[in-house]
């Protein structure tokens, strides 16, 4: 979660450095612009069985500069978005200086061990009710704060407190909070 948590912020930091776009982090991986999505990130890491320790992380980054031309498929319509409109937009982006970017601001990141200020401070999902997705299951919970671990600290409905360290989560929409 540290390392999913440290790219998050990398990535944000370097998108709002290269353009005048504003990013937020919505826990655990992915990266909002006006409300809808335009980056997820994935983290695979090996470990060491005997150790515990882990030898490799292996990250993958998804962000959508432009819009396709024909637009984006009809069932992720209205949760993904992009940074600029078309492509003619997006072309004073260079994606080597982006990725470049990201790179330096991460080998910033992981000097300070521990989860940033960043991530916490620019999150959208504390202090919201939310709808976790686990599987075929969803429930409502109200998502507290996120832990110095990276997990989130929710309160489910009869009152206990669960930490989640994975796992799909939204924010409730207003019109969903009759």
């Amino acid at each position: 979660a540290l390392i999913t948590a440290a790219v998050s912020v990398c990535v944000a930091q370097a998108v709002e450095a290269l353009t005048e776009c504003t990013v937020q982090i919505k826990w655990v991986n992915d990266l909002y612009f006006h409300n809808k999505k335009v980056c997820g990130i994935l983290t695979e890491a090996v470990t060491d069985f005997e150790s515990g320790n882990i030898e490799f992380a292996v990250v993958g980054i998804g962000l959508n500069l432009y819009m396709p031309e024909d637009g984006f498929p009809e069932d992720i319509q209205e949760t993904a978005g992009a940074l600029f409109e078309n492509r003619n937009d997006a072309e004073h982006i260079n994606c080597s200086i982006l990725v470049a970017e990201i790179v330096n601001q991460l080998l910033m990141e992981v000097e300070t061990p521990g989860l940033s200020r960043e991530y916490t401070e620019n999150n959208i999902i504390p202090g919201n009710m939310i709808v976790i997705t686990d599987g075929q299951c969803t429930r409502e919970a109200y998502a507290e704060s996120i832990a110095p671990d990276g997990r989130l600290l929710v309160r489910e409905q009869d009152g206990s407190e669960t930490l989640l360290s994975y796992g799909e989560v939204s924010v409730r929409r207003k019109s969903d909070q009759g």
